[in-house]
């Protein structure tokens, strides 16, 4: 029993998160994907600078968690990015900004990780499952490859790093929800789940941004800009607690001119200048959850309804658009595969490639 045969003419009888996502969002895009090897030919930097920040810190624990190690190995890896290209969104801006991203990112991880309550750290653990033992559709498993499982007091923790331009939502309970967690929980046995959230945000400062100590005497101190002399890449930038500027917003509203300059002066006393290269406005969040036994139970339904499904399609060649170009269900506006769906030769040229080799398609087959 196989799920499909790919474009390389090998029958595959491993389903992921990422197969599930895919089968859910359009069984066409799934078909034309996995099976018949379209790629879409924009190759955005966010995965690339995921990958780095992941391998960085990997490369600290590997190291004994020396200071500074994990910044080090991260400048090395996204220097292998420079003349690659990539593409960069508006949050990402460029090659320059990622690397001082990505260097912060790591400050702030060697800074925090001890608190996040995980020790022996492993990385790259992957986890597989027979779905259906015994039936028909024995010898179709589910696969995923865990960034990082940890031990805590309350036992194993699957851990999933993300970098992203928006926080996370830390309503209680809401973690739990996530169904690519629920689905970690679900193939490895292990309830307790976390997410290690990145979030992006470009270089520079401006009054009122809320920043992290990474150097000297105030480091790991959590404080706002108040404003900066000189050069921001060079000059000192002045930092007070947030609740001091939230007294100097109030005490400040609605003043001008020479009112508000001596409000201004007033907070700049209580400040503290610091060098920008000891500040970041990157943030970084963990937050755990663990998975009930029934959300376990109802996963591996989903699964095996995935499975099927996918079963049924690839028996009957049946693999129908799902399209949507209205709001709240416009995915086709931005598809890549929009070409081929409309049989526009030159749209497809645009947004696609069918690349040879097996590199691609192995890669696919194991997110």
């Amino acid at each position: 029993m196989h799920l499909y045969t790919n474009s390389l003419g090998k029958a595959v009888s491993t389903h992921s998160y990422s197969g599930g996502s895919a089968f859910r969002f359009c069984p066409r895009k799934y078909q034309l994907v996995r099976l018949n090897g379209w790629k879409e030919k924009k190759n955005g930097a966010a995965k690339e600078f995921g990958k780095c920040v992941e391998s960085a810190i990997q490369a600290f624990h590997e190291n004994e968690c020396k200071p500074g190690w994990g910044v080090d190995e991260f400048k090395r890896f996204w220097l292998q990015q420079k003349d690659k290209p990539l593409d960069y969104t508006d949050k990402e801006g460029s090659w320059e900004d990622l690397y001082t991203m990505g260097a912060d990112f790591l400050k702030l991880y060697e800074l925090k990780w001890k608190t996040f309550g995980y020790t022996s750290p492993k990385f790259q653990v992957s986890f597989r499952k027979e779905v259906f033992p015994g039936s028909e559709y024995a010898g179709l498993d589910y696969v995923a490859y865990v960034d990082l499982l940890g031990k805590t007091s309350k036992g194993h923790v699957i851990i999933d790093i993300k970098t992203g331009a928006a926080a996370l939502d830390e309503t209680p309970g809401m973690l739990q929800l996530d169904p690519q967690l629920r689905r970690y929980a679900w193939v490895s046995g292990i309830p307790n789940v976390a997410f290690l959230q990145f979030i992006k945000t470009r270089p520079g400062f401006k009054k009122g941004d809320e920043v992290t100590v990474t150097g000297g005497p105030r480091v790991g101190q959590e404080r706002v800009v108040l404003g900066a002399k000189g050069d921001e890449d060079e000059g000192a930038v002045f930092t007070i607690t947030a609740e001091e500027f939230a007294a100097y917003k109030e005490e400040s509203k609605g003043l001008r001119g020479k009112a508000a300059d001596q409000v201004l002066q007033q907070y700049e006393g209580k400040s503290y200048f610091d060098d920008p290269s000891n500040l970041t406005k990157q943030r970084l969040q963990f937050l755990t959850a663990s998975v009930s036994t029934e959300d376990i139970a109802e996963t591996g339904q989903v699964v095996g309804r995935e499975i099927v499904e996918i079963v049924a399609a690839n028996k009957q060649d049946y693999w129908p658009q799902a399209p949507g170009i209205r709001f709240p269900d416009n995915k086709c506006g931005w598809c890549s595969m929009r070409g081929l769906c409309l049989n526009n030769k030159q749209l497809t040229e645009d947004l696609l490639v069918k690349p040879d080799g097996d590199d691609w398609v192995a890669e696919l087959e194991k997110e």
